[in-house]
């Protein structure tokens, strides 16, 4: 089993992919793990410490290799933070393990803008719209990682989206002033780990 933790803003979630050969058919659940498989909380400090002495593949340029299909641990439609079991979504506990209380650390400003769009827009979820980059990476589905000296690409099996995520690490500057829903993502080696 390998572990990636990532890292987006100030919140960390915790993906694992499947042991060599296991289907994708039972969502999330990973066999062989050296971490138990009780609370994102224990399972992240457990993989943290785990990747300390981890020896992931490489590719032919010797970084870490992150091909492959990969699962997260727990998934929902709605919301990263714990929340109940509702007609239209699983539920869950929160995905967020730092910090501690499991809650996504919103500068005042987003927490209002939330509040906004909620109050005034259609969930984007009731028109099958692409979540961005968090909600997309909570979905239930799993994602295919594609990975060359140049690019990681992230394609997911999320609805009838198939959401895709393309993000150069040849060191090319942001496209400028142009909004994208996904954002310009850049991605940076430092040491094994990947910073997007």
């Amino acid at each position: 089993m390998r572990a990636i933790t990532a890292l987006p803003a100030l919140a960390v979630w915790v993906f694992a992919l499947p042991a060599s050969g296991q289907s994708g058919s039972s969502l999330g659940m990973v066999e062989g793990s050296v971490c138990p498989d009780n609370s994102h909380a224990i399972f992240h400090a457990c993989a943290l410490e785990a990747a300390e002495t981890a020896t992931p593949p490489r590719t032919p340029e010797g970084r870490p290799d992150f091909s492959g299909y990969w699962l997260r641990r727990a998934w929902a439609f709605e919301s990263l933070e714990a929340h109940p079991v509702t007609p239209d979504d699983f539920g869950g506990p929160s995905a967020v393990v730092d910090p501690a209380d499991g809650r996504l650390p919103m500068q005042a400003w987003a927490v209002e803008r939330s509040r906004i769009n909620a109050e005034q827009y259609l969930h984007h979820n009731a028109a099958c719209i692409l979540a961005g980059p968090a909600g997309t990476m909570y979905m239930t589905s799993r994602f295919q990682f594609i990975q060359d000296a140049t690019h990681l690409v992230m394609v997911g099996e999320q609805l009838t989206t198939h959401p895709y995520r393309i993000i150069p690490l040849d060191g090319r500057p942001h496209s400028g002033d142009i909004p994208m829903w996904n954002g310009d993502p850049r991605g940076r080696w430092e040491g094994d780990t990947l910073v997007v």
